[in-house]
């Protein structure tokens, strides 16, 4: 579940359809099915079952990892991490820079790193590097902002480093600056999955419980009057309906999935996105999408 501009499907046979801002295209990576995939804001990330990494689209930042700043209109390998044998498992797309999680754990990342949401104070990287301030950490999930990263340890803790000027990082000291060094985002128990918007933040705990943080603008944290404040600087609880199994962030929305295949959204309507008919340009609290009640969706 994806609430980015830029959109995919997998089927069951491993071609990825491609739709958004562009005409709608199908395209196959040959003798290899694509098992996780993500998209900035101008460049799509996928990964095959084999670990190999490929990239198209924009690459002003170095966000494709193919070690230069060309646009690139057709998926690329990205060939260092496979010289170097790492089978990637998972992959998060900022708008641009992209994060890349291996089978042993370790993270590599590629493109804008202005504020640290890499490693170290390299403006960019065109190539893939070890996220080395992540080194002692197993991480299992990603999720990658527009100037900020986070991950999710194997333990459940949830780390998030890079800059804090929405307090997209989830700390609570609304004048803590931004850092390269992944900070612990405290919660109420164990994290099971987490994502990000532009400039805001959800995670699922592993009792299915939702919480969110950062900008709060045009309702998109689904917090009742959270839009009196500017900006959560810690996490929130957001109400909703069932056990959370899944949430994804958008640029000014976010979609939530239920353990019942239940979907609610928050947050700006105004292109269609919230799924809630052309009455609805706002949700400041998540809303059920009535169109997909009598789906299950998984």
């Amino acid at each position: 579940m994806d609430a980015s501009e830029l959109n995919f499907d997998i089927p069951d046979s491993g071609a990825i359809f491609a739709f958004g801002k562009n005409v709608p295209n199908r395209f196959y990576v040959k003798n290899d099915k694509i098992v996780s995939m993500d998209c900035g804001e101008g460049h799509a990330v996928m990964v095959a079952a084999s670990g190999r990494v490929f990239g198209f689209g924009l690459n002003d930042y170095g966000q494709l990892g193919l070690g230069s700043k060309a646009t690139q209109a057709k998926p690329a390998v990205v060939k260092q991490l496979k010289e170097d044998g790492v089978k990637a498992v998972k992959v998060a797309c900022g708008p641009t820079h992209t994060l890349v999680l291996a089978d042993d754990g370790i993270v590599y990342g590629y493109g804008n790193n202005s504020d640290g949401q890499i490693t170290g104070d390299e403006a960019d990287f065109t190539r893939p590097v070890e996220v080395e301030q992540l080194e002692n950490v197993e991480v299992r999930d990603l999720a990658a902002g527009r100037a900020f990263s986070l991950a999710v340890s194997k333990k459940g803790e949830l780390l998030a480093w890079g800059g804090n000027t929405e307090g997209c990082l989830g700390q609570e000291d609304p004048d803590l600056p931004g850092s390269p060094d992944p900070m612990p985002v405290h919660l109420p128990g164990r994290v099971a999955a987490v994502s990000a918007g532009s400039y805001h933040c959800a995670c699922v705990l592993t009792d299915g419980r939702l919480y969110a943080w950062g900008e709060t603008e045009r309702g998109k944290l689904g917090i009742r009057n959270a839009e009196d404040q500017e900006f959560l600087f810690s996490p929130q609880p957001v109400p909703v309906p069932g056990r959370v199994q899944m949430v994804s962030c958008g640029l000014e929305h976010t979609l939530v999935l239920t353990e019942n295949g239940r979907v609610y959204v928050c947050g700006s309507g105004e292109s269609g996105q919230l799924g809630l008919g052309t009455g609805c340009t706002y949700a400041p609290t998540v809303k059920v999408v009535s169109g997909l009640e009598k789906l299950k969706v998984a």
